[in-house]
């Protein structure tokens, strides 16, 4: 398959993503409004969410944040699977890949952090979005906090939920799309591996993925982010080539947070 062809038919695929965003919203909305989310971050202390890079004076809040990543990650995971039961079109795992990645991204977190944390968070994007991993960090100790403070538990585990679901809105909103899935029904290659010399909180992954002649590589903070990363930076150098299959070889770096 040609290049041209390739990205022709990652158009359409992109377009049908686009589509179908409004059916998956509708599903969504009622549940999404953020309220029981809000109700119970407000309670959570400043002191303890606050990441290092952000002026905290502990460590906890990277801590935290490990914790609250897998939780985060889990209750979004749960909301994707209510969504494809509902409706069998919005099924398959790079569509599921594609908006999982998005939605716990610290990019997402981190443009958001205002909505997310109304209290905390207040006049923090513009740091954020230039630390998107500490934005990321300060959100994910924020779900720890409020998934484990809660007397009872369960209120604490609805208003993560009610977070999951409003991501999961954003990140189909946004039109995530699968590069990695993509690249390999294109017959690519993606290949990564984690870093040495990182801290295990922060682990930093690199990936390099291949389309014919084009080689790009992309860090990441987890090994799909970075994956994703590389794919997308193929596909954008080949859209500048104008998808010619002509002899491309470009490394491009950077870092996928």
């Amino acid at each position: 398959m040609s290049l041209l062809v390739a990205l022709a038919r990652l158009s359409t695929t992109a377009a049908k993503a686009h589509s179908g965003a409004g059916s998956r919203r509708t599903f969504l909305r009622a549940a999404s409004s953020l309220s029981k989310w809000h109700a119970a971050v407000v309670q959570v202390p400043l002191t303890k969410i606050l990441p290092l890079g952000f002026g905290g004076v502990r460590n906890d809040a990277n801590e935290a944040a490990f914790f609250g990543d897998r939780r985060i990650n889990l209750a979004v995971a749960l909301t994707l699977q209510s969504l494809s039961n509902a409706n069998r079109q919005f099924t398959g795992l790079s569509w599921l890949s594609s908006v999982q990645s998005e939605a716990v991204s610290n990019r997402m977190f981190a443009s958001h952090i205002e909505e997310i944390l109304p209290v905390q968070g207040k006049g923090l994007l513009g740091m954020a979005l230039s630390q998107p991993h500490n934005g990321g960090t300060m959100v994910e100790a924020a779900v720890e906090a409020v998934a484990s403070s809660i007397p009872g538990g369960m209120a604490g585990k609805e208003a993560v939920d009610d977070l999951a679901e409003w991501l999961v809105e954003k990140a189909l909103s946004s039109g995530a799309t699968n590069y990695k899935g993509d690249l390999l029904e294109y017959g690519g290659a993606v290949e990564s591996q984690r870093l040495e010399g990182c801290e295990d909180h922060a682990p930093l992954f690199l990936a390099t993925a291949k389309l014919a002649s084009v080689v790009c590589e992309a860090a990441g903070r987890s090994k799909l982010k970075a994956e994703q990363a590389a794919a997308g930076q193929v596909f954008s150098l080949i859209r500048r080539q104008g998808g010619s299959s002509r002899e491309i070889v470009k490394v491009e770096t950077r870092v996928e947070y």
